[in-house]
């Protein structure tokens, strides 16, 4: 309905403004894993870091959106 599609882009609008709130390096990793369906691998290759760091951002970044806002959180990575 026009109210669902209403709410959902609210609330992608506040998710979005969580993302812009991560640190420069852990935003674009975590976009490039969750907007642009990258591999963690094909992400370490194409950035030069360690898979490791690679995992560490995203899970960091995961984190404080979840710490920021859990409703979005959920409704968007669960």
């Amino acid at each position: 309905s026009e109210e669902e599609r209403i709410a959902r882009s609210e609330l992608e609008a506040q998710l979005w403004k969580l993302i812009d709130e991560l640190p420069e390096k852990r935003r674009d990793i975590f976009l490039m894993a969750k907007r642009d369906g990258l591999s963690y691998k094909e992400i370490a290759e194409e950035t030069g870091l360690t898979l490791k760091t690679i995992e560490n951002h995203i899970s960091r970044a995961l984190k404080s959106l979840r710490k920021k806002n859990r409703t979005l959180y959920l409704y968007f990575f669960l």
